[in-house]
């Protein structure tokens, strides 16, 4: 398993609970609470040679800022994982620093 990357590294210093801002590079913006932080899979069979197994973060919702990806619609309240696989480009604190980015 991969010790994941600078997110998952990075986000699971935090306690659950704790609020931040993600920004994406489809320009989604949201307001999310870390729910738990997690180790799961790509969801193929073990043998499979892709097999993968990873850290992820489960985020609750809080609100949605922007949202201009009609695919990737966020709903307040929706638990969503987010990892390595699709961390945001940046995350703001509260008090709107940019915290973390790629």
């Amino acid at each position: 398993m991969s010790n994941g990357n600078d997110f998952t590294k990075f986000i699971s210093r935090f306690p659950n609970g704790t609020k931040f801002y993600f920004y994406f590079n489809d320009g989604v913006e949201v307001l999310c609470k870390l729910d738990t932080m997690y180790e799961t899979d790509n969801g193929l069979e073990i043998a499979d040679p892709l097999y993968e197994e990873y850290y992820a973060a489960a985020v609750e919702i809080i609100e949605v800022i922007k949202n201009k990806n009609e695919i990737n619609l966020f709903k307040v309240g929706q638990l969503t994982e987010v990892s390595n696989k699709n961390s945001p480009k940046w995350i703001k604190s509260l008090d709107s620093k940019v915290i973390w980015s790629r």
